[in-house]
């Protein structure tokens, strides 16, 4: 399947059309790119020199304000000059071009930092800022998952939310759901009303 991004029509060329010879400065760059299997789990190796391309090429875009239209084609200098930056990027905090992606990129709440699969425009979306350390952490993506199947037995519920169900600081639901979440986990949910009255933490009026 070829690469796909909504504001790079072009992207594939980084895989098809780029010659080393022409841009000795990405040949070893190139040839983890080559390896890579399209996967952006967070123990792929190869995904984080993608994910760092893809992130520099989008605020290439945004500079000269061609994000967020859409089908932009992306000069070869263009290219050449993110895949060199990203390299560039990895070599100094990380010592090495193939580095699991979850060491890169982490999904931040508070205190915790996990390592996070994902990036623009797949399955798993994912976009980055700076976060420490040659790091970056997530910022836009996947947010609220919920599966609801009707079985014979029922309706079964299950969900999960990047971070957890509060946002105050310190509480209890702040950042529990983290851990599923980072392992593509879910959590089962009732819409029964005894069963909600019979296991819960607090019952409270909203007002």
């Amino acid at each position: 399947q070829p690469a796909y991004t909504y504001s790079m029509s072009n992207i594939e060329d980084i895989f098809t059309k780029l010659d080393v010879n022409k841009y000795p400065q990405i040949k070893e760059a190139m040839k983890v790119i080559k390896k890579w299997n399209r996967d952006s789990d967070a123990k792929n190796k190869q995904a984080s020199i993608m994910a760092l391309i893809i992130d520099n090429l989008k605020k290439n875009l945004i500079k000269n304000g061609m994000f967020p239209a859409v089908r932009n084609t992306i000069s070869e200098e263009t290219l050449v000059d993110c895949i060199d930056k990203a390299q560039k990027h990895l070599i100094k905090h990380f010592g090495k071009l193939e580095v699991p992606l979850g060491d890169v990129q982490k999904l931040v709440r508070g205190d915790k930092a996990l390592p996070v699969s994902g990036m623009p425009d797949v399955n798993i979306a994912m976009d980055l800022t700076k976060y420490k350390k040659g790091m970056f952490k997530g910022i836009t993506g996947e947010s609220y998952i919920e599966i609801v199947q009707f079985t014979p037995n029922g309706v079964e519920i299950e969900s999960v939310q990047p971070y957890g169900q509060s946002n105050k600081k310190g509480a209890k639901h702040y950042d529990d759901q983290m851990e599923l979440f980072v392992n593509h986990q879910l959590k089962k949910m009732t819409m029964n009303y005894e069963e909600l009255m019979s296991n819960n933490e607090k019952i409270y009026h909203p007002n």
